[in-house]
Parts: C-alpha cells; sequence; structure tokens
C-alpha cells in the first residue's frame, strides 16, 4: 500500500485529533 503526501497529511492529522482527544477526555 502507497502513502503519498496527502494521505500521510490525512492519517497525522486524524491520529493527532485522536491523541488530543483522548487528553481533553481525560482532563
Amino acid at each position: 500500500m502507497r502513502l503519498d503526501g496527502s494521505q500521510t497529511i490525512l492519517l497525522s492529522g486524524f491520529g493527532g485529533g485522536l491523541t488530543w482527544g483522548t487528553l481533553i477526555l481525560t482532563i
């Protein structure tokens, strides 16, 4: 499976959103 730039940005953005969502829920 090949990742191009937009997919990489999308995945990193999704991962970051998950991380922030978890932090906000934890606080």
